[in-house]
């Protein structure tokens, strides 16, 4: 839990203020890694300057994004509590939908004829459509509706911001080629990910009263307070 612990830390500081820290952050990685490369090569070998210039959907493969995407569903969320199994269950199954919708249609994104002409009608689209389809796949799987409601309420701080910054990825002059646009689009995308994790976690954590007692795939959800109500009967 240590980005969480950290971010937690920060968080008085202001979430756009740190999500643009962030993006920032990814975005001046990516440019001193592309100029590192040209000074100390010249020049790209040919191959390599293929991929990574003119193929948009090669980033499905070079952006480290949806590596980021498959260690949050295998690694962080298995270990992950919030307040009992139940409710822990919700949460889990909550950003399940979430990241692999997020995954899939990134993907599909990807494999489009992403031009400088449709960038950010493409990329604000797929945006979109994960709203769309994680709702839809959340209700199918009988996710309480106040939880999607209050998921996304939290969640649309996030998109805005990212709406937001794309178009203004898509105005620069800096990107010299629309693999670019996507690249810096993508961490734009990376740099979110784990808010989307808080963004659950206080959900669930926010809904406390109006879950506890109720129930989820016909179990009861349990209070926030499981683990220490527990050891207390025990004592």
């Amino acid at each position: 839990m240590e980005f969480l612990e950290i971010a937690k830390t920060i968080a008085d500081i202001g979430f756009l203020v740190i999500l643009a820290a962030a993006v920032i952050y990814l975005l001046v990685k990516y440019f001193s890694a592309v100029i590192d490369m040209k000074v100390k090569k010249g020049k790209l070998p040919e191959e390599a300057e293929h991929i990574q210039y003119d193929s948009v959907s090669a980033l499905k493969e070079l952006h480290p994004y949806f590596n980021k995407i498959d260690s949050i569903l295998e690694v962080k969320l298995p270990i992950t509590k919030i307040g009992g199994p139940v409710r822990t269950e919700i949460f889990k199954d909550t950003l399940q939908i979430f990241y692999e919708e997020s995954k899939q249609i990134t993907y599909a994104l990807l494999d489009k004829n992403i031009t400088k002409n449709n960038f950010l009608s493409e990329n604000v689209k797929a945006l979109n459509d994960v709203v769309k389809k994680s709702t839809e796949k959340m209700r199918e799987q009988q996710i309480p509706e106040i939880v999607i409601k209050k998921f996304w309420e939290w969640n649309y701080k996030r998109h805005d911001y990212i709406a937001g910054t794309l178009s203004d990825i898509n105005s620069s002059t800096v990107f010299d080629s629309v693999i670019e646009k996507e690249y810096a689009a993508l961490n734009l995308f990376q740099s979110t990910s784990y808010f989307v994790l808080m963004d659950a976690e206080r959900t669930l954590k926010t809904l406390n009263g109006d879950l506890t007692g109720t129930t989820y795939k016909g179990k009861i959800i349990e209070s926030l307070h499981y683990e220490e109500e527990e050891n207390d009967r025990v004592k």
